[in-house]
């Protein structure tokens, strides 16, 4: 009869029934401790459930981390051939502040060859090629910072 009564205690319990429904007070201790090892069984269940969903998060913030980094040899390529334009890959603020030197490069030559000023004109030429290079060594060194972040963020670094 004790049995009979563990048994049915144990299928309510599985079926997603409350531990309210069960008479706990009228069980024997026998039967108490079978629903407690039966208990701690579901625990344990669990508890090896939630490991590995955790490693599957783990393993999917590594590939995600993987998918999102960012390419230092198209960054360069990019940058290469479209200058300030190709810095929107590595970091669009610093294309926006590298753009806006390009129209204030591009009014010192504009200016020198309308004035026949051969110093400005010139000096506008110098500021083009600091800027060329500029933009080159933004686009690796954004690139590399991104990545970096995007390292310390997945594996829990500051």
């Amino acid at each position: 009869m004790e049995e009979k009564n563990l048994q049915q205690s144990a299928n309510t319990e599985t079926k997603g029934a409350s531990i309210d429904k069960l008479d706990l007070d009228n069980m024997s201790a026998r039967e108490l401790l079978a629903l407690q090892e039966k208990i701690n069984g579901l625990n344990s269940q669990q508890n090896s459930t939630n490991q590995q969903q955790n490693a599957k998060v783990d393993s999917t913030a590594l590939v995600v981390a993987t998918m999102n980094k960012k390419s230092v040899g198209l960054s360069f390529i990019l940058t290469f051939l479209f200058g300030p334009l190709g810095l929107f890959y590595a970091s669009i603020s610093r294309a926006l502040i590298m753009i806006f030197f390009s129209i204030v490069t591009l009014a010192f030559i504009i200016g020198g060859g309308v004035s026949s000023n051969l110093a400005a004109g010139g000096f506008g030429f110098i500021l083009a090629i600091i800027e060329y290079i500029l933009c080159l060594v933004f686009s690796v060194t954004c690139v590399n910072s991104y990545n970096n972040e995007l390292l310390n963020m997945v594996t829990g670094k500051e």
